[in-house]
């Protein structure tokens, strides 16, 4: 079915449902964008592939918002002739859709992918021209779409301690002793990757994020587990004479009742409760109170997760080593393309390590004007050949039973001109001022987004998206709530958090540059020292050489990528054999 077609099926069931427009977020039943085929409902209607977005299909016209790290992809992915392509904040949405709609309008959604606070938020914008926002009992995409539900069962395991390190009834114990001071208090939490950490569970057979589809209702006498058994076998799961008790979360409303008995006051996030969740709460009378950013329990990493994050970048940087060595050995070859670095990327992890789940997220891998969309995809479409020479980008990561990557390296192919020489050094200085910061926890994500935007600024670039984000414990790869961002005013820094550190710099059409580690938040044990927190590189994989001009350096920077070289060389070599070997002490030899 063509996007025209598509759009007018679901205009045909809008007006059946007396409402003007209606709201498709890049969000599935768990608030989240961890999305099964038959939930990318806005790749669906418009064909644009990106992690991040909401379309509003209107009676006449209809417009895609998206991030600054979508927007060139959207470009080449929409038809712009039946859908507006605008950049994604959330008053551009309101003035959008009091542009398009008159007044007294009825916009429709799904109140099970969309929070709470965000119907709130677009209640409260359009209350001026009397729009309002309508619940529907079903969701209007899925009944033009041709998808069926994935039926693919999931089994769920116990994290092993030896992963997780700490044994989930004290987990439930720390929560309840912390926020339910009374017996008559629950919480409930949407987020299934808390969920999957609160309770030591993974499906580890779960494509790029292991975490297991639930929510739950946690009690002082019973945790319930709501999970959907058509997706996944619980059966595996035994937890001994612990109040754990698993639920069909198809009957969630039936069994809502028994949960909440002796219950007076609900605890949870407004942010990441589904509207359909909340009105549950509402129908029982129920007090609600807030409780924001529960994740950030799982965010601070402790002493056995770290060594497993250490471990599995060790592995994972031993496999990156290779696939660079092999790229570069083949810089001639012409049957060497993005499609086949992409496959070779998920190969040499996977070679010889029972340890290995699977990519932590699509491999991003594009050479010239491809490497210059954030987020780009290769397609047979779009596919290029690396013996055309350039700029080369590979962005990707792994799932292991211990940890989670996610690392970045830009290389030339071929001999590289001074212009893309120079703006990957000043990415490269960028990089360098995050990872040699020290701060205390007065610094927001914002200020330390600013520290490697700065340097790239001065001379005259800038980047859409974040410099950083949360990394998650064989969970998701973008964990919150915690970020570098201009984005974020919050102060959520605290050792053992894992961050990523991925300035860049693209040149449209052209090509462009990303270099991303991932970090270690430690604090100084000295007390007195005020700036007390740094970082700790813990990706370990050269950096281009080829790539460096030397005299864009000071003494401080040549001497950190000389040391970060020394411990590349520390950690990968007794890993690996071979010519790679001879490769690595080459490229990473002093500059």
């Amino acid at each position: 079915m063509k996007i025209n077609k598509k759009i007018s099926e679901l205009r045909r069931l809008m007006l059946s449902e007396g409402i003007s427009a209606y709201l498709v977020p890049m969000k599935n039943n768990f608030l989240d964008s961890d999305l099964r085929p038959n939930e990318k409902r806005i790749k669906f209607l418009s064909n644009f592939s990106g992690s991040a977005g909401i379309l509003f299909i209107g009676i006449e016209n209809n417009s895609i918002f998206v991030d600054g790290r979508y927007t060139t992809q959207a470009k080449i992915e929409v038809d712009e002739y039946n859908i507006e392509v605008n950049v994604f904040n959330f008053q551009s949405q309101i003035d959008w859709l009091k542009a398009n709609l008159k007044d007294n309008s009825i916009i429709g959604f799904d109140p099970k992918i969309h929070s709470y606070d965000e119907v709130v938020k677009f209640r409260n914008g359009l209350k001026d021209k009397k729009i309002t926002l309508k619940p529907l009992n079903y969701n209007l995409v899925d009944r033009i779409s041709k998808y069926s539900p994935n039926q693919r069962i999931f089994d769920i395991v116990h994290h092993k301690k030896e992963y997780c390190g700490i044994e989930f009834k004290y987990k439930l114990d720390q929560i309840r002793s912390k926020y339910m001071k009374t017996s008559d208090i629950a919480i409930f939490c949407q987020d299934k990757e808390f969920i999957s950490w609160l309770l030591n569970l993974r499906c580890y057979k779960k494509k790029y994020t292991p975490s297991v589809p639930a929510i739950a209702i946690i009690t002082h006498r019973c945790c319930y587990i709501y999970l959907d058994k058509e997706l996944t076998n619980p059966k595996l799961l035994d937890f001994g004479i612990s109040p754990i008790k698993i639920c069909d979360i198809n009957l969630f409303g039936e069994h809502l009742s028994e949960s909440m008995n002796g219950v007076k006051s609900i605890l949870l996030d407004k942010k990441y409760i589904s509207y359909f969740y909340f009105n549950k709460f509402l129908e029982l009378s129920m007090q609600i109170s807030e409780l924001p950013n529960l994740s950030i329990h799982l965010a601070i990493k402790n002493n056995v997760e770290i060594e497993g994050m250490i471990e599995a970048n060790i592995q994972d940087g031993s496999a990156i080593c290779k696939l660079l060595y092999w790229i570069k050995s083949n810089i001639d070859n012409p049957n060497i393309d993005e499609v086949t670095i992409t496959k070779k990327s998920t190969e040499v992890r996977k070679f010889n390590n029972r340890d290995y789940l699977g990519p932590s997220f699509p491999a991003i891998v594009g050479l010239n004007e491809n490497s210059a969309i954030i987020h780009y995809s290769a397609s047979r479409k779009t596919n290029k050949f690396i013996h055309n020479k350039g700029i080369l980008l590979i962005d990707s990561g792994g799932q292991y039973k211990f940890g989670t990557t996610d690392i970045t390296r830009t290389i030339a192919i071929g001999n590289p001109s001074k212009m893309m020489k120079e703006l990957y050094t000043i990415t490269l200085k960028a990089h360098i001022a995050l990872a040699n910061i020290k701060f205390n926890n007065n610094f927001s994500g914002r200020d330390l987004d600013l520290i490697a935007r700065e340097v790239i600024t001065k001379f005259g670039y800038n980047y859409n998206h974040g410099t950083g984000h949360g990394v998650g414990s064989v969970l998701s790869v973008h964990e919150g709530p915690q970020s570098i961002s201009p984005m974020d005013n919050n102060k959520y820094f605290d050792e053992g958090m894992v961050f990523s550190n991925e300035p860049g710099i693209y040149l449209e059409n052209k090509f462009g540059i990303r270099i991303e580690n991932l970090m270690l938040l430690k604090k100084e044990k000295d007390m007195t020292i005020e700036e007390n927190l740094y970082f700790e590189i813990i990706s370990f994989a050269p950096l281009d050489k080829d790539l460096i001009d030397k005299e864009l350096l000071d003494a401080t920077e040549i001497e950190w990528i000389n040391q970060y070289h020394v411990r590349v060389r520390e950690k990968i070599i007794p890993q690996i054999g071979g010519d790679t070997v001879y490769w690595i002490n080459k490229i990473t030899s002093e500059i």
